[in-house]
């Protein structure tokens, strides 16, 4: 019987204290001065993501070809105008003030940015000298380092950037001497470049925030790597030599899309 009361006077009494502590706990009245945060969109802060897209040439290369056979040339020519796709990554970081946004950002990208030329000529009436040329032009890789200012409409950013752009790229040429005046004689010579161009880039885009943590991008960029000149020559035999030049503008327009992701997303009180 003692056990049996005391066991219902600790259950009367953990009711009672439970109940005033729940109500304590729980009531409008006690949480009316405890602010509930919730993210916000911002673009302040770093960033990184992954990008992909398209390149095409602003300018088209010129292959020419001239051939020689005593005193009496011939001359041909061809274009190229590389184009291809890329992929890679971004990292930046953004300053906030009010609606304008402020930034740096560094990117990287694989590239597959190429074309192709042919021509070839034939000098002298009796068509014993003949030249054929190839030319090629590729973009193995390219990246930026740049400014952006842009103005922000909420979870919208217009932005301009522009800066420093470096690229790989790779220019063959290679020309054949034929001369069949004296016998069939061959020579063919070649001359390639594979270097890191450097240069600069403008352009703008637009970033959607999808979250407080993630956006998405659609973005312009206008690339100049410098020109390029290939020139070399060949000569079958003891006959009147045939050259060959490549001249190409290393200027692309690009296109990506992308998306970021941004740390640290900032919170507020609920209103």
């Amino acid at each position: 019987m003692q056990k049996t009361l005391a066991a219902a006077m600790l259950a009367a009494t953990f009711g009672v204290t439970g109940g005033a502590f729940a109500a304590d706990v729980y009531t409008p009245e006690s949480m009316k001065d405890t602010p509930v945060y919730v993210p916000v969109t911002s673009w302040a802060g770093f960033y990184a993501g992954v990008n992909m897209g398209a390149a095409w040439s602003a300018n088209r290369g010129t292959l020419e070809i001239d051939a020689e056979h005593y005193g009496d040339t011939a001359s041909n020519s061809d274009h190229l105008s590389p184009y291809g796709a890329f992929g890679g990554g971004q990292i930046g970081y953004n300053w906030q003030h009010g609606n304008i946004v402020f930034g740096i950002e560094a990117d990287i990208q694989g590239a597959s940015v190429e074309d192709k030329a042919s021509a070839g000529a034939v000098a002298g009436d009796d068509h014993h000298s003949f030249a054929t040329g190839d030319g090629k032009s590729d973009l193995d890789y390219l990246g930026t380092l740049r400014g952006r200012l842009g103005y922000s409409f909420g979870r919208t950013l217009v932005y301009g950037t522009g800066g420093f752009a470096f690229g790989g790229v790779r220019d063959f040429l290679s020309i054949t001497d034929i001369k069949t005046h004296h016998g069939y004689e061959v020579d063919t010579e070649t001359v390639k470049q594979d270097d890191t161009a450097t240069g600069y880039v403008v352009g703008g885009g637009l970033e959607y925030a999808l979250s407080p943590a993630w956006s998405f991008k659609a973005e312009y960029q206008y690339i100049d790597l410098g020109r390029s000149t290939l020139a070399v020559s060949a000569s079958a035999g003891n006959h009147d030599t045939s050259d060959g030049q490549l001249t190409f503008d290393h200027t692309y327009h690009t296109f990506r899309i992308g998306v970021n992701y941004h740390t640290g997303a900032p919170y507020e009180p609920l209103k």
